[in-house]
């Protein structure tokens, strides 16, 4: 199990705060457990996209096209609350 020491305060909106609980209890997670789950998908979405712009060293400075970054509808994320659930 991880030692977390660090702690941050964050200001949600209400609907923000909603739909966190609402993945937290469909995934038997905290609300922290979500919160640092999509601090760690972001930095991996971050160096899939840092990886994508080097192989194309040659077109460098172009962004990849949404058709080369994952989708938000792979498999990892087709969750309970993504259903209307």
């Amino acid at each position: 199990m991880r030692m977390f020491t660090e702690r941050t305060q964050v200001l949600l909106s209400k609907e923000q705060l909603a739909r966190l609980k609402r993945v937290a209890r469909c995934e038997g997670w905290s609300v922290g457990g979500v919160i640092r789950e999509a601090i760690d998908a972001y930095e991996a979405m971050d160096a899939y996209r840092s990886t994508r712009i080097r192989r194309r060293r040659p077109t460098a400075g172009e962004l990849p096209t949404a058709g080369e970054l994952p989708s938000a509808a792979s498999s990892r994320w087709k969750r309970p609350w993504t259903t209307g659930r």
